[in-house]
């Protein structure tokens, strides 16, 4: 599996998700729903092997959430429990429906090209992650962790640089425990670190 990275061209939008019209307003923040699309061109390197075979392989691209989600959290002032992002918390997008869309974006073939092709045959999501809740302690599920993007390259010359994708989701921002494994101590602690 290759790892896209960022290539500093990712662009968001989030914002409350619409009710229907007779469905009850959230109790809670927490149980607020949102609309979160995420676009942009992942860097990736993937070369073909021959101009009789095509090289597949899975790309995982994993767009920046922190972005989007701290900027949702500030705007509509979620509380945030105590302590660091990151360090004694993290935050989350448990993931209710989506719609993604990846394709190629940078392909290149040097030389003279025999039989060479790109291909993007399908995506999925990446596998979730799940985390305990920050406030009330309760088993979180679902949390969004990017697509993977079956791709192929054909040609011992054809090189797939970028991935470009729009990732359209809706789901809950969730706040959960960072839990770190204390050197030579059972169980784990949430949020402390150990030197």
């Amino acid at each position: 599996m290759i790892e896209g990275t960022d290539a500093g061209g990712q662009d968001w939008l989030i914002m409350p998700a619409a009710r229907a019209c007779r469905e009850e307003a959230p109790a809670t923040i927490s149980r607020q729903r949102w609309l979160l699309v995420l676009s942009g061109a992942a860097t990736v390197t993937m070369r073909g092997k021959t101009s009789d075979d095509w090289l597949r392989d899975e790309i995982h691209i994993r767009p920046d959430l922190r972005g989007p989600l701290d900027y949702a959290i500030d705007r509509y002032r979620i509380p945030r429990p105590q302590g660091t992002e990151g360090l004694n918390y993290a935050v989350g997008f448990q993931l209710r429906q989506w719609s993604p869309f990846a394709g190629l974006s940078s392909t290149f073939d040097q030389g003279r090209s025999v039989n060479g092709g790109f291909t993007v045959d399908g995506w999925r999501p990446a596998s979730f992650t799940s985390g305990t809740d920050a406030f009330s302690g309760r088993q979180v599920n679902g949390l969004f962790t990017g697509i993977i993007v079956s791709a192929a390259a054909r040609d011992s010359g054809a090189r797939l640089y970028r991935m470009g994708y729009n990732i359209t989701l809706t789901g809950r921002i969730v706040l959960t425990q960072v839990i770190i494994q204390q050197a030579g101590a059972r169980g784990n602690v949430p949020g402390t670190l150990t030197a």
